[in-house]
């Protein structure tokens, strides 16, 4: 450092114009002083960024990041232990396949996930392997499942409302909100704009720089702040949330509890856009349960193959029949999977039915002749009147005979 060798040099002349040991005493007490300010420069925490100052910086950056992912397709693979009751954990495999594009309002979601089925009548354990496939468009919801994991071909494909939703397990994942929503990222998907919406609307009690790249955020979450929420960002990668903890407060001391339920997520940079690669969730309410999810990417931003959303397109055995349940009552055939033809499959809601067309056509026919018949009628009639009242005005004997009667033929 120039500040040290200059004050060296400046000791020793010193000391060797004046007293040496005094000298070197000062350049001692000098040298320790400028030792351990830099000690504790090299320990001081690294100056916050403007996002890790300002929560409002740190939102926007988040919600700018993630709305930049607009298309894509990924196929999951994972592992999952839940809470099963006196019967014991529910543990086994998870796949998925989504295909997206927020913009065109499709969503294609393949899942299938172990479930505990309990016989109501031996109260025996059963856990099944379910499967489902979830196609949905702005016209209406397509939907196919395994029937419960009994069968592993389905009976049918079915059509919904678009606002029809499926059971917890079938739902759509919204991977924008991977690291904000905990287990309801693939429990209870409300999509990324809600999750934001709520997450902006949370007690903000702190937000701090962990490292250069990392800010964490702290949130009270509920009436009264009765559970404890805090994020880590790292908003040198596109604002990614890598880690997620909630704390519940204690009955008793009202102290903040250990962590119950984690959230960790890594991402990865595609064609510019930040995508989660994994997904590991924890908790501890109903014992230990865990969901763990790699992603692997097909696709990012690009264009999404149409005939993903048709019932075509679902992967599903041939023959299957398609039914309808738009209308309400009892579901209406509309062919057979693999055999609707060349034409494209009509997206719109069919209509209720109504009498053949030829026999709409007969009675308007004869309700234009009646009304037709009618006019002519009293027109004929009218015409008739008018011409009887013209020949009585135009006769001269009834004008003579009407001038020549007596006013009183009485006295005749």
């Amino acid at each position: 450092m120039p500040i040290a060798r200059i004050a060296a040099w400046l000791a020793w002349r010193w000391s060797n114009r004046a007293r040496c040991c005094a000298g070197f005493c000062i350049f001692a007490v000098f040298w320790s002083g400028l030792a351990k300010t830099s000690d504790c420069a090299d320990d001081a925490p690294p100056p916050a960024a403007p996002e890790c100052q300002h929560a409002e910086f740190l939102l926007a950056g988040l919600r700018d990041a993630r709305l930049r992912l607009r298309s894509g397709v990924f196929e999951g693979k994972g592992h999952v232990v839940k809470f099963g009751g006196a019967t014991g954990p529910v543990e086994g495999e998870v796949t998925m396949f989504c295909a997206f594009d927020y913009d065109r309002g499709l969503m294609r979601m393949d899942r299938a996930e172990p479930q505990l089925f309990i016989d109501a009548d031996t109260n025996q354990r059963d856990v099944r392997l379910v499967k489902t496939k979830i196609a949905k468009t702005l016209q209406r919801t397509v939907s196919w499942d395994n029937a419960w994991g009994i069968d592993e071909v389905s009976h049918f494909v079915s059509i919904y409302t678009p606002e029809w939703q499926p059971d917890t397990h079938a739902l759509p994942v919204d991977v924008r909100t991977f690291g904000l929503a905990g287990w309801q990222s693939v429990e209870k998907v409300q999509g990324f704009s809600n999750v934001l919406d709520i997450l902006s609307a949370y007690q903000l009690t702190d937000v701090h720089a962990a490292s250069q790249n990392s800010c964490v955020a702290t949130f009270l979450v509920g009436a009264g702040g009765v559970m404890q929420a805090t994020i880590w960002f790292d908003h040198t990668h596109g604002f990614t949330p890598t880690r997620e903890e909630f704390r519940g407060r204690g009955s008793a001391s009202n102290a903040w509890s250990d962590v119950d339920t984690r959230c960790e997520v890594q991402w990865e940079e595609i064609s510019d856009i930040w995508v989660p690669k994994s997904l590991v969730l924890h908790r501890r309410f109903n014992g230990d349960e865990t969901y763990s999810v790699n992603l692997k990417w097909r696709s990012v931003n690009q264009p999404i193959p149409p005939e993903l959303f048709e019932p075509d397109g679902l992967g599903v055995e041939k023959g299957t029949p398609i039914l309808d349940c738009r209308l309400g009552g009892k579901p209406i055939a509309l062919g057979r999977v693999g055999e609707l033809g060349k034409q494209p499959y009509s997206t719109k809601r069919p209509q209720p039915k109504h009498p053949p067309r030829g026999l709409f056509l007969i009675v308007n026919t004869l309700l234009v002749a009646l009304a037709a018949g009618f006019w002519w009628f009293k027109r004929r009639r009218r015409v008739a009147a008018r011409t009887a009242t013209s020949s009585e005005s135009a006769s001269p004997d009834s004008a003579d005979t009407k001038r020549m009667s007596p006013r009183r033929p009485d006295l005749e």
